[in-house]
């Protein structure tokens, strides 16, 4: 793989337009067993329960590891803020050792040259971390030209949370709620009719149209969805089934078996609470946040999927080690002992046990099965049967965030009655040359 390097202007740029790529290498020295003391910095963008949970695996770590090794943890924002003060950093020269990133930044790092690749960086520390234990939903995701850059940490998918009332007034069950797309939305016609409330909602974010596709077993981006040898230079919208999809579901909007909240996850949450709606499209990873808000009973069922070579990528997000950063050894020991820490099983089992994230290990998944509740289950079964095939993989491009950029407005025309076919054709002109120019930048 070509090696890059991420040089920035003296403005601090967005993920869109930052990424001026130069050729460098991002090679170093073997590590060797840590010496102590070392101190790492770890910018990270865990918020709420999930931060209350990061903060106390980083206390266990710096409390138990033998090698004096002290990892100090702080926030940084959201994401694309983290993104962004990393780009900033680049040109001060005050890079952080490790730096939490999330799954659609994935590409962007790579590309970046910034990265000590995980999976080399834990075998020339020689620390007793095995890669090929990863779920393989999550290896199929993180494997970017046969190597894992980063440790998985936190992984999500898609699921839909139904209310028990809902399900027993249109006459089903968890375990024979529809799987597919239009079963969903006759399911939520009948809600509606049943009810005389909405019956499916969900906040117009762009992933679920990237989970759709997914699902529909298609590419989202090609060839091979970035993932074969050659970089994606395209992206797919306005496929048949895609335009199929999202028609359906504008026509749930259009008759009110669905209900508009626009870009507020939490009005989805509290509208699913509150009986406004019988179905959520949420994330794994929001479990304990909708467990916290329901005060009736609720189940958990897959995402629908309508192809049987589709199914949910995962989400969520990885760690990164950067090379410039690590400029010793003993640093790199240091670095490589930390994100099998992460990674290792029974962080991943405290990991979902507390959050709802899902375990990235088949170990900690199957530790985990014997005190799992339905809804749990229902999640982890989800994980552990998604198809290891190019469309569950999802698209691994640095012009991905750009995308979602062009693709939040235009979810929100088509939820608003605009002409699907044309909105997403458009959204797939955009994205044609948004790829073009980051593959340019990137020197692809």
């Amino acid at each position: 793989m070509k090696s890059t390097r991420l040089a920035v202007t003296s403005t601090v740029l967005t993920l869109a337009t930052a990424a001026v790529l130069t050729g460098c290498s991002a090679g170093g020295s073997t590590p060797t067993k840590t010496a102590g003391p070392v101190t790492l910095t770890f910018w990270h963008s865990a918020e709420g329960a999930t931060a209350e949970t990061l903060d106390a695996i980083v206390k266990d770590f710096n409390e138990s590891n033998d090698d004096q090794i002290t990892i100090e943890a702080t926030y940084q924002g959201k994401y694309d803020d983290t993104v962004a003060k990393l780009s900033a950093s680049v040109q001060a020269g005050d890079l952080p050792d490790l730096v939490q990133i999330n799954d659609v930044n994935t590409a962007f790092m790579v590309d970046s040259g910034l990265v000590a690749p995980a999976e080399q960086l834990v075998a020339d520390a020689g620390v007793s971390y095995s890669f090929d234990a990863l779920v393989p939903a999550v290896a199929n995701y993180y494997t970017v030209n046969d190597t894992i850059y980063s440790m998985p940490f936190q992984a999500s998918q898609p699921a839909v949370f139904v209310r028990d009332d809902v399900l027993a007034a249109t006459g089903e069950t968890a375990d024979t709620f529809p799987t597919t797309v239009d079963g969903l939305a006759e399911w939520a016609e009948r809600a509606k009719a049943a009810t005389g409330k909405a019956g499916l909602t969900f906040h117009l974010n762009p992933w679920w149209f990237e989970e759709l596709t997914a699902g529909a077993g298609i590419e989202y981006c090609t060839p091979d969805n970035g993932r074969g040898g050659d970089p994606a230079d395209a992206f797919t919208t306005a496929d048949d089934a895609q335009i199929d999809q999202w028609t359906t579901l504008q026509g749930l909007f259009a008759d009110g078996a669905a209900l508009n909240i626009g870009t507020d996850f939490a009005a989805g949450v509290n509208a699913l609470a509150a009986g406004e709606a019988g179905a959520f499209f949420s994330s794994s990873g929001a479990l304990g946040t909708v467990t916290s808000a329901m005060t009736t009973d609720w189940s958990v069922v897959p995402f629908p999927t309508d192809s049987k070579k589709g199914g949910v990528a995962p989400g969520g997000n990885s760690v990164f080690a950067i090379n410039e950063s690590l400029d010793s050894d003993d640093k790199k020991a240091a670095a490589a002992e930390f994100l099998a820490y992460l990674g290792s099983d029974d962080v991943q089992e405290q990991i979902f046990t507390a959050t709802g994230f899902l375990p990235t290990t088949e170990p900690a998944l199957e530790a985990v099965k014997p005190e799992a509740d339905p809804r749990q289950t229902a999640l982890l079964d989800q994980l552990a049967n998604t198809p290891d095939t190019v469309p569950a993989a999802g698209c691994l491009s640095g012009a991905l965030q750009a995308v979602r950029g062009e693709l939040t407005p235009a979810i929100e025309k088509i939820v608003q009655g605009a002409d699907v076919a044309s909105t997403l054709g458009a959204v797939q002109d955009a994205a044609t040359d948004l790829v073009a120019d980051y593959n340019e930048r990137a020197g692809k």
